[in-house]
């Protein structure tokens, strides 16, 4: 948490209500890489001249320093046009996602009044990398405990010979530091393995993709049970979870083997799910469909706390979802909801629990790490700042993700 301390937290409140918007992103995940050479620790010369012969070791001269700590990424190159747009007036901060609170990566874009171009940031645990600008913008996933910024084609991803995936890229800070490599189409398949991520925003598309960070490939899943599937999220059992289409109706959607096989319970049997949110262990799962807008008014908020067997409904919600809810282990759901002409936080507890208020205009909720963050709405000179909270959206602390 050390980086966050540094970069000048104040304490929000705030009285202001917030407007809903509809939900249009969604930020998922990785494999961290990491190779060790043990050495025998007997200096005798000739061992030296064997490992010279076999690895290309250079020249040995200044070597003798202990290599940096396994867990600081080295030091990166400043990349000075994503510096000026990160710096300029016009700045405008798109997505963000949180890994843990040292570890976290936040897309931004210049000005939208003129033609736009795109950049991302990445921290880990005190370092920091910019993507290279583009005239597209990235997307954020989260895999893990690392982070990882997604430059998708902009075409078709199902065809291999759209001409823009050798201009696709997949920006990464590790410990070994920045990796910037790019993408490969792949045919699509109908399972995936443990190491790739799902994730419906790197074409920004809404189309299901599997991401593999290790062959660097990008390839469509398809799933029998759902023409439309989104929205996918994985718990720490390695389950995925999804909201999925099947004609008219709408089904939450689950797999623990990769999609050899599919679960599923229907959520509206007439309208599209909004999405599905999923507490870390899997055990509680909260979905809403979206109700069409002559229907005016909030829809069902439906629970389960038995990793998907049984609902309840919990609550109602704006049709519109302002993005959350936050779901806990303990089966409780945290909701942006306006109270009062206030923007609260709300726990959707038996006795509708109200436990705090949040920031002025906040639109996401993430949580990760043991930490709420809350993300506010980004508009040209206005803030770009993301908020913190310790407990459960009392109280509240900011920063600026660049």
């Amino acid at each position: 948490m050390s980086e966050l301390k540094d970069l000048s937290w104040e304490v929000q409140q705030a009285t202001e209500p917030l407007p809903f918007e509809a939900l249009e992103r969604r930020g998922v995940r990785r494999r961290r890489r990491r190779q060790a050479l043990a050495g025998a620790g007997v200096v005798i010369a000739v061992t030296i001249a064997v490992l010279a012969a076999v690895l290309p070791l250079g020249d040995l001269t200044g070597t003798e320093k202990p290599p940096p700590a396994a867990t600081t990424p080295r030091p990166v190159v400043v990349d000075r046009a994503a510096e000026d747009l990160l710096r300029g007036a016009d700045a405008l901060r798109d997505d963000v996602t949180f890994a843990t609170a040292t570890r976290w990566v936040a897309t931004w874009s210049s000005s939208y009044a003129g033609k736009p171009t795109y950049t991302a940031v990445l921290s880990r645990d005190g370092v920091r990398a910019t993507a290279p600008v583009q005239e597209r913008p990235y997307s954020v996933l989260r895999t893990g405990d690392e982070t990882i910024a997604l430059l998708g084609p902009s075409g078709d991803p199902f065809s291999k010979d759209d001409p823009s995936w050798p201009r696709t890229l997949m920006v990464r800070l590790t410990e070994q530091g920045e990796i910037k490599e790019p993408l490969h189409w792949a045919a699509s398949t109908t399972t995936f393995g443990t190491n790739e991520i799902l994730t419906v925003d790197a074409t920004r598309k809404n189309t299901l993709l599997i991401l593999n960070p290790d062959e660097k490939t990008l390839r469509v899943l398809d799933i029998s049970d759902a023409s439309f599937a989104m929205s996918p999220v994985r718990d720490s059992t390695g389950r995925w979870w999804l909201v999925g289409m099947s004609g008219a109706a709408s089904y939450v959607l689950w797999t623990d083997d990769g999609g050899g096989t599919w679960s599923k319970v229907l959520v509206d049997a007439h309208n599209p799910a909004a999405g599905v949110w999923v507490s870390p262990d899997g055990n509680t799962v909260v979905t809403q469909s979206v109700a069409p807008e002559e229907a005016n008014g909030p829809t069902p908020l439906r629970r389960s706390t038995d990793r998907g067997r049984t609902w309840t409904t919990v609550g109602t919600a704006d049709r519109y979802l302002v993005r959350g809810p936050v779901v806990f282990d303990d089966g409780r759901v945290l909701l942006l909801e306006p109270l009062s002409g206030k923007t609260s936080a709300k726990l959707f507890l038996p006795d509708g629990e109200v436990v705090g208020q949040a920031p002025r205009n906040l639109d996401e909720l993430i949580r990760g790490d043991g930490v709420l963050y809350g993300v506010i709405r980004p508009s040209p000179g206005d803030t770009n700042s993301v908020f913190t909270s310790t407990d459960d959206g009392t109280t509240w602390k900011r920063f600026e993700p660049r």
